[in-house]
């Protein structure tokens, strides 16, 4: 994660715009998704052992959803109507790999799929209409109207 914020402070004190492919491999783990879930991983005790995690199906779903979070987060950073379009179709893609992944049968245990899975629905609520993250009022106002019409 380190070597990554080093990254992005080079590029900015450099004046370099990186490649979509550059940008994603560094901010991929600068975003911090991956370190937030894994660390919830840490209080489940004996659900998290080295044996959940050895299957190549914890990784493909931990990658979609950094990548289903960064992007979320960045489309309300970018103006360029082309770089929306593109984000929200790898946002759609994103959504299709966790889904996807998430019928497969799999070793790892259900617990930490649904970690993964509750952080790709919360980012979607909180950014799906706006940056409700830096706007909180957005979040606000989307949780009054379900109080209000609890069958949403």
């Amino acid at each position: 994660m380190l070597r990554s914020y080093l990254a992005e402070a080079k590029w900015r004190n450099e004046g370099y715009v990186p490649t979509v492919e550059e940008y994603l491999q560094v901010s991929l783990i600068s975003s911090g998704y991956p370190m937030v879930t894994t660390t919830s991983f840490l209080s489940m005790g004996k659900v998290a052992t080295t044996d959940a995690f050895g299957g190549c199906p914890m990784t493909l779903r931990l990658l979609a959803l950094s990548l289903l979070c960064r992007l979320m987060n960045d489309i309300h950073g970018v103006s360029e109507e082309e770089t929306v379009k593109l984000f929200r179709e790898e946002i759609a893609n994103a959504w299709k790999d966790i889904n996807e992944e998430w019928l497969k049968p799999t070793p790892a245990p259900m617990p930490l799929l649904e970690r993964i899975m509750n952080l790709a629905r919360a980012m979607d609520v909180i950014y799906k209409d706006g940056d409700g993250f830096t706007n909180s009022y957005i979040l606000k106002d989307y949780v009054a109207s379900l109080l209000k019409d609890p069958v949403l």
